[in-house]
Parts: C-alpha cells; structure tokens; sequence
C-alpha cells in the first residue's frame, strides 16, 4: 500500500513540477556540474514516467523471480535452513516483503532526482548542485547498505 501511495505521489509530483520546466531539459551533467545533454519536456516526462515504474518494479520483479532458482544459486546465512521446503515460501514471501521497502526507497531517490534536475534547470547556466546531489546519492546507498544488513541478519537467526 505503501509503494502504491509513494508512486502516485511520485507521479503528481513530476506532473505538477513539469510546468516549470524549460522545453529544453537539461538531463545529463558533467563532473563540474555543468550540463551535457538534454531532453525535450516531452522525451524527460515520458522518460521519468516509464523509468520511474520501472526501475523500482525491477527489484520487486527480481525478489519475486528468484524463487524459481535452485538453492545453489544462493548465498546467504543458514541456506539450508532457510531454503529447505519447510522455510522456502516463508524465505521468499520474506524477500518479496523486503523488496517493496526496497521499492519505496527507489521512489524517494528517483522524486529527489527530479527535484534536483527541476533546481538545476532553473538555475542560470543549468548547474546541477552537487552537495544536494551527494546527500541524496549518498542516503540512497546507506539505505541500501541498510537493507542488506537488515536482510543478512535476518538470515543468520534460525526461528
């Protein structure tokens, strides 16, 4: 219910920001900051529209599809406790769960993306502002890290 609300959210937030943006949307920015290709409004909305499905789905879609694969293809703690078929649908119905949290994070990261582009667009010359950029980038990864933490120790203790 969660993910359902953040990509709506998500989606109202992008439609309600892209009147602000130029016709010529500086999409692509260099090292320094500075922009080096660009998007019609048009081409970005379609892009963050379909990207911004996409690429959070993609890791519910992966969490859900590895339940298809067979125990040896995992490496995790205590595999053959919890892949054994007493554990298994616990064990995936586990990394599914997870995945939607995973999902939701991907939403955030991709709503505070748009943000900083809309920012970088209204800014003489198009900088993209980087502190920003690196606080966002960097909470995304130390969510990321987070949840692996989150999923190994969850593994390691046998129930």
């Amino acid at each position: 219910m969660l993910l359902a609300l953040l990509y709506f959210g998500f989606a109202m937030y992008v439609l309600w920001t892209i009147p602000q943006l130029p016709l010529r949307v500086a999409t692509h920015f260099g090292l320094s900051g500075q922009p080096n290709n660009w998007m019609s409004k048009s081409e970005y909305l379609r892009f963050m529209g379909i990207f911004g499905f996409i690429f959070p789905f993609s890791i519910v879609g992966i969490c859900f599809l590895v339940r298809f694969l067979p125990a040896s293809a995992f490496n995790m703690p205590r595999r053959d406790y919890w892949l054994s078929p007493e554990h298994r649908g616990e064990t995936f119905r586990y990394f599914l769960h997870q995945s939607l949290w995973f999902a939701c994070m991907a939403v955030g990261f991709l709503a505070g993306l748009h943000c900083l582009l809309v920012q970088a667009n209204h800014v003489s010359g198009g900088r993209l502002p980087l502190i920003p950029l690196l606080i966002l980038a960097g909470t995304f990864l130390i969510g990321q890290i987070g949840w692996g933490i989150h999923l190994v120790r969850h593994f390691k203790k046998v129930v």
